[in-house]
């Protein structure tokens, strides 16, 4: 049976909290460390449901209890975080991520932050990284499910259902669950399954199905009298090697959550069914021991400190670089300590009925939700206050780039070529199109400059461009079949090419990505998994596609010219951050010189795609973007009049003019 209280689930939550903290800090060893989250959802589940459901046996449960406890619990210490972090936000972060920021408060303060993040970047992207308040999606998937869940109990028993009928229709919503978590985990991008309820349900369903199956007296007896003690502590010591293993196994790459998830919650579920049959077991003793249950009773304080710290020590530092130890050290005592202050000020009288009554909880929380409304709306309506910044407008023009966005497509559909086709270069009113530029963001990043080139040699071009797909006939991204339909637009384009009989055709992509790796940091990894026909498959096969799809433009008459990518910076999220001093010259110029990327680290990073374009073309359509960006030295990011990136790996309109001179060359 569950007891009022077992100091063994707390250690099992500071294991949870402590390895979601190591893992967020970047240390590899952790690589799995995101499965602390998993084992958190199956305790939360387990604890509540054996509450509510008591409750409800007994004739006791009211909503307006249940979720009063709820709000005590959650509210008062994350409203304390979100407001000390608000002025190192306004100080530190940039105009794009502040907005992101206020946008990210009107979603937790909805109980909608997976959601919103939902609509952002993967969780596994470096930037998520930068994002202070990231970690709550969590507490919103929690929040959103025992909106429901109670309910569910409720007229389970209305309909006076056994505790085994009961059992048998939660354990229908845990396998459905599951299941379409794997199924949308294979066939749609991972954030369906990693961010929303319907595929996070099951882990805590899991949880309530150990706590309702605790609750049937004769299973009870039956293995408190039966079974050898020694067998729970096999099993419990087995839940944790699981957990271990998730950690130090698991990593960005595992396809997750999914059945993969199953393995963690499976060693949660382990742990506290066995130590709840024999508490004075090896395990639960030490899982008991007095520290670790004292972080376990501080773990959602420092759940809530630990990712807005870990964030604002990466935003202060600028360049995209681990974490050191040292910094990991003194951001750990520094959650540390905050955890313990609201854990103990905080958290422990707000939760305390006889401290502050539920009419003064309410007036203060109203207060409070009032004031960061206003907040966010204030900072995301005015689109992260760039005002604050005080940098000149030049400057701030030059993190910019062409806003037509209609002409970079986040999926291809059957009416994209009618929208692309408007998508024009030059001179518009021309009938024949002279050239044609196709490619992902980064083709769609030299807009105005074959705009512009275009102009100046009297012809027509059409841009073709669907974010995250490499201009590459057959070929799409593992993941992203169902998303971006990124073979079927190739298909497509190379098809109008042929079928319109296009002179020219310029091939622009963030090559190094499907030849090299995804960032500086994985050279030895192949960042997008990429795959044709449906087989997974590496960088050699994307090679031997791309030699295809040249032949296959050269044996229509085409002239092929390919742009090699522009220098990948080891930057945060925006360039903006190397400008945060602007009033400082010095620092601006010091940090462009220690932050922009060393010439022979960007000619190793690309050897391979310079290979690939030197062995289907001739030097004379190789456009080499990295003869006007950088010199001998550095690839530079800018210059103290302005940026020349959108972020680390696009020009800006202010960096792209400065190769208009080079694309003339060509059309």
């Amino acid at each position: 049976m569950i007891k009022n209280y077992r100091k063994d689930i707390d250690g099992l939550r500071a294991i949870s909290v402590v390895i979601v903290i190591l893992y967020h800090a970047g240390l590899k060893i952790f690589s799995g460390g995101y499965i602390g989250v998993d084992v958190f959802f199956v305790i939360s589940g387990y604890l509540i449901t054996g509450i509510i459901s008591k409750e409800i046996e007994m004739g006791s449960f009211s909503f307006q209890q249940f979720y009063e406890r709820r709000i005590r619990r959650i509210l008062p210490a994350l409203y304390f975080v979100m407001l000390s972090t608000l002025p190192l936000a306004w100080l530190l972060m940039m105009p794009e991520d502040f907005k992101d920021y206020g946008k990210s408060f009107l979603g937790i303060l909805t109980f909608v932050a997976n959601v919103i993040f939902f609509n952002e970047d993967s969780y596994f992207t470096t930037n998520s990284d930068l994002k202070p308040f990231l970690h709550t999606w969590s507490l919103s998937v929690e929040e959103q499910f025992y909106i429901i869940f109670p309910f569910l109990l409720i007229i389970l028993n209305r309909f006076s259902y056994t505790k085994r009928k009961t059992i048998e229709i939660i354990f229908l919503f845990f396998i459905l669950s599951l299941l379409l978590s794997e199924y949308f985990l294979h066939n749609y991008p991972s954030k369906y399954s990693f961010y929303l309820l319907p595929f996070r349900a099951w882990e805590m369903l899991a949880g309530s199905l150990i706590a309702l199956i605790g609750q049937k007296r004769s299973l009870n007896t039956y293995m408190q009298d039966h079974v050898p003690k020694w067998i729970y502590d096999l099993i419990s010591a087995f839940g944790i090697i699981l957990i271990i293993y998730c950690v130090y196994f698991y990593d960005q790459t595992t396809q997750f959550p999914g059945f993969s998830a199953f393995v963690p919650v499976v060693g949660a579920v382990l742990i506290l069914k066995s130590n709840e049959y024999h508490q004075e077991g090896i395990v639960p003793k030490i899982l008991s021991f007095s520290p670790l249950s004292y972080i376990g009773l501080i773990s959602y304080s420092l759940y809530l400190w630990h990712q807005p710290i870990f964030a604002f020590f990466r935003l202060y530092q600028v360049k995209h670089d681990e974490l050191s130890h040292q910094t990991i050290s003194i951001a750990i005592l520094l959650m540390t300590l905050l955890s313990l202050f609201s854990y103990k000020y905080i958290e422990t009288p707000f939760r305390n009925r006889k401290n502050i009554s539920y009419r003064y909880v309410l007036l203060i929380l109203s207060s409070v939700t009032l004031i960061l409304f206003s907040a966010s709306a204030y900072i995301y309506i005015n689109q992260g206050v760039a005002s604050r910044l005080n940098l000149p407008q030049s400057v701030e023009n030059s993190f910019k780039r062409k806003t037509n966005e209609e002409c970079m497509l986040r999926k291809y559909t059957q009416d994209s070529m009618s929208i692309l086709e408007k998508c024009t270069l030059g001179l518009a009113n021309n009938n024949n199109v002279d050239f044609v530029i196709m490619g992902d963001s980064h083709a769609f990043s030299l807009f105005k400059i074959f705009d512009e080139a275009a102009k100046v040699r009297m012809q027509k071009g059409l841009i073709f461009s669907l974010t995250g797909c490499p201009s590459v006939k057959s070929i799409y991204l593992i993941g992203d079949k169902n998303n971006k339909n990124c073979d079927e637009f190739n298909e497509a384009i190379y098809n109008f090419v042929v079928n319109n009989k296009i002179k020219k055709v310029f091939l622009a992509t963030r090559w190094n990505a499907y030849t090299e790796s995804y960032t500086y940091d994985d050279l030895n990894l192949f960042g997008f998994s990429v795959s044709h026909l449906g087989n997974p498959s590496g960088s050699d096969d994307f090679i031997i596609k791309f030699s295809e799809s040249i032949k296959f433009l050269k044996n229509n008459g085409i002239e092929v010219f390919v742009l090699t990518q522009v220098p990948l910076q080891r930057l945060l999220k925006s360039p903006q951050y190397v400008y945060r001093n602007y009033a400082n010259k010095d620092s601006v110029e010091f940090n462009l010189s220690n932050l922009s990327i060393d010439r022979k680290i960007f000619d190793k990073y690309q050897m391979k795609s310079l290979k690939m374009f030197s062995d289907n073309l001739d030097e004379d359509h190789i456009i080499h973007t990295d003869t006007v960006l950088c010199n001998s030295q550095k690839c530079a990011i800018g210059d103290y009049n302005g940026s020349y990136y959108f972020d680390d790996n696009h020009l800006s309109e202010n960096g792209a003019n400065k190769l208009v001179g080079l694309i003339e060359k060509y059309l």
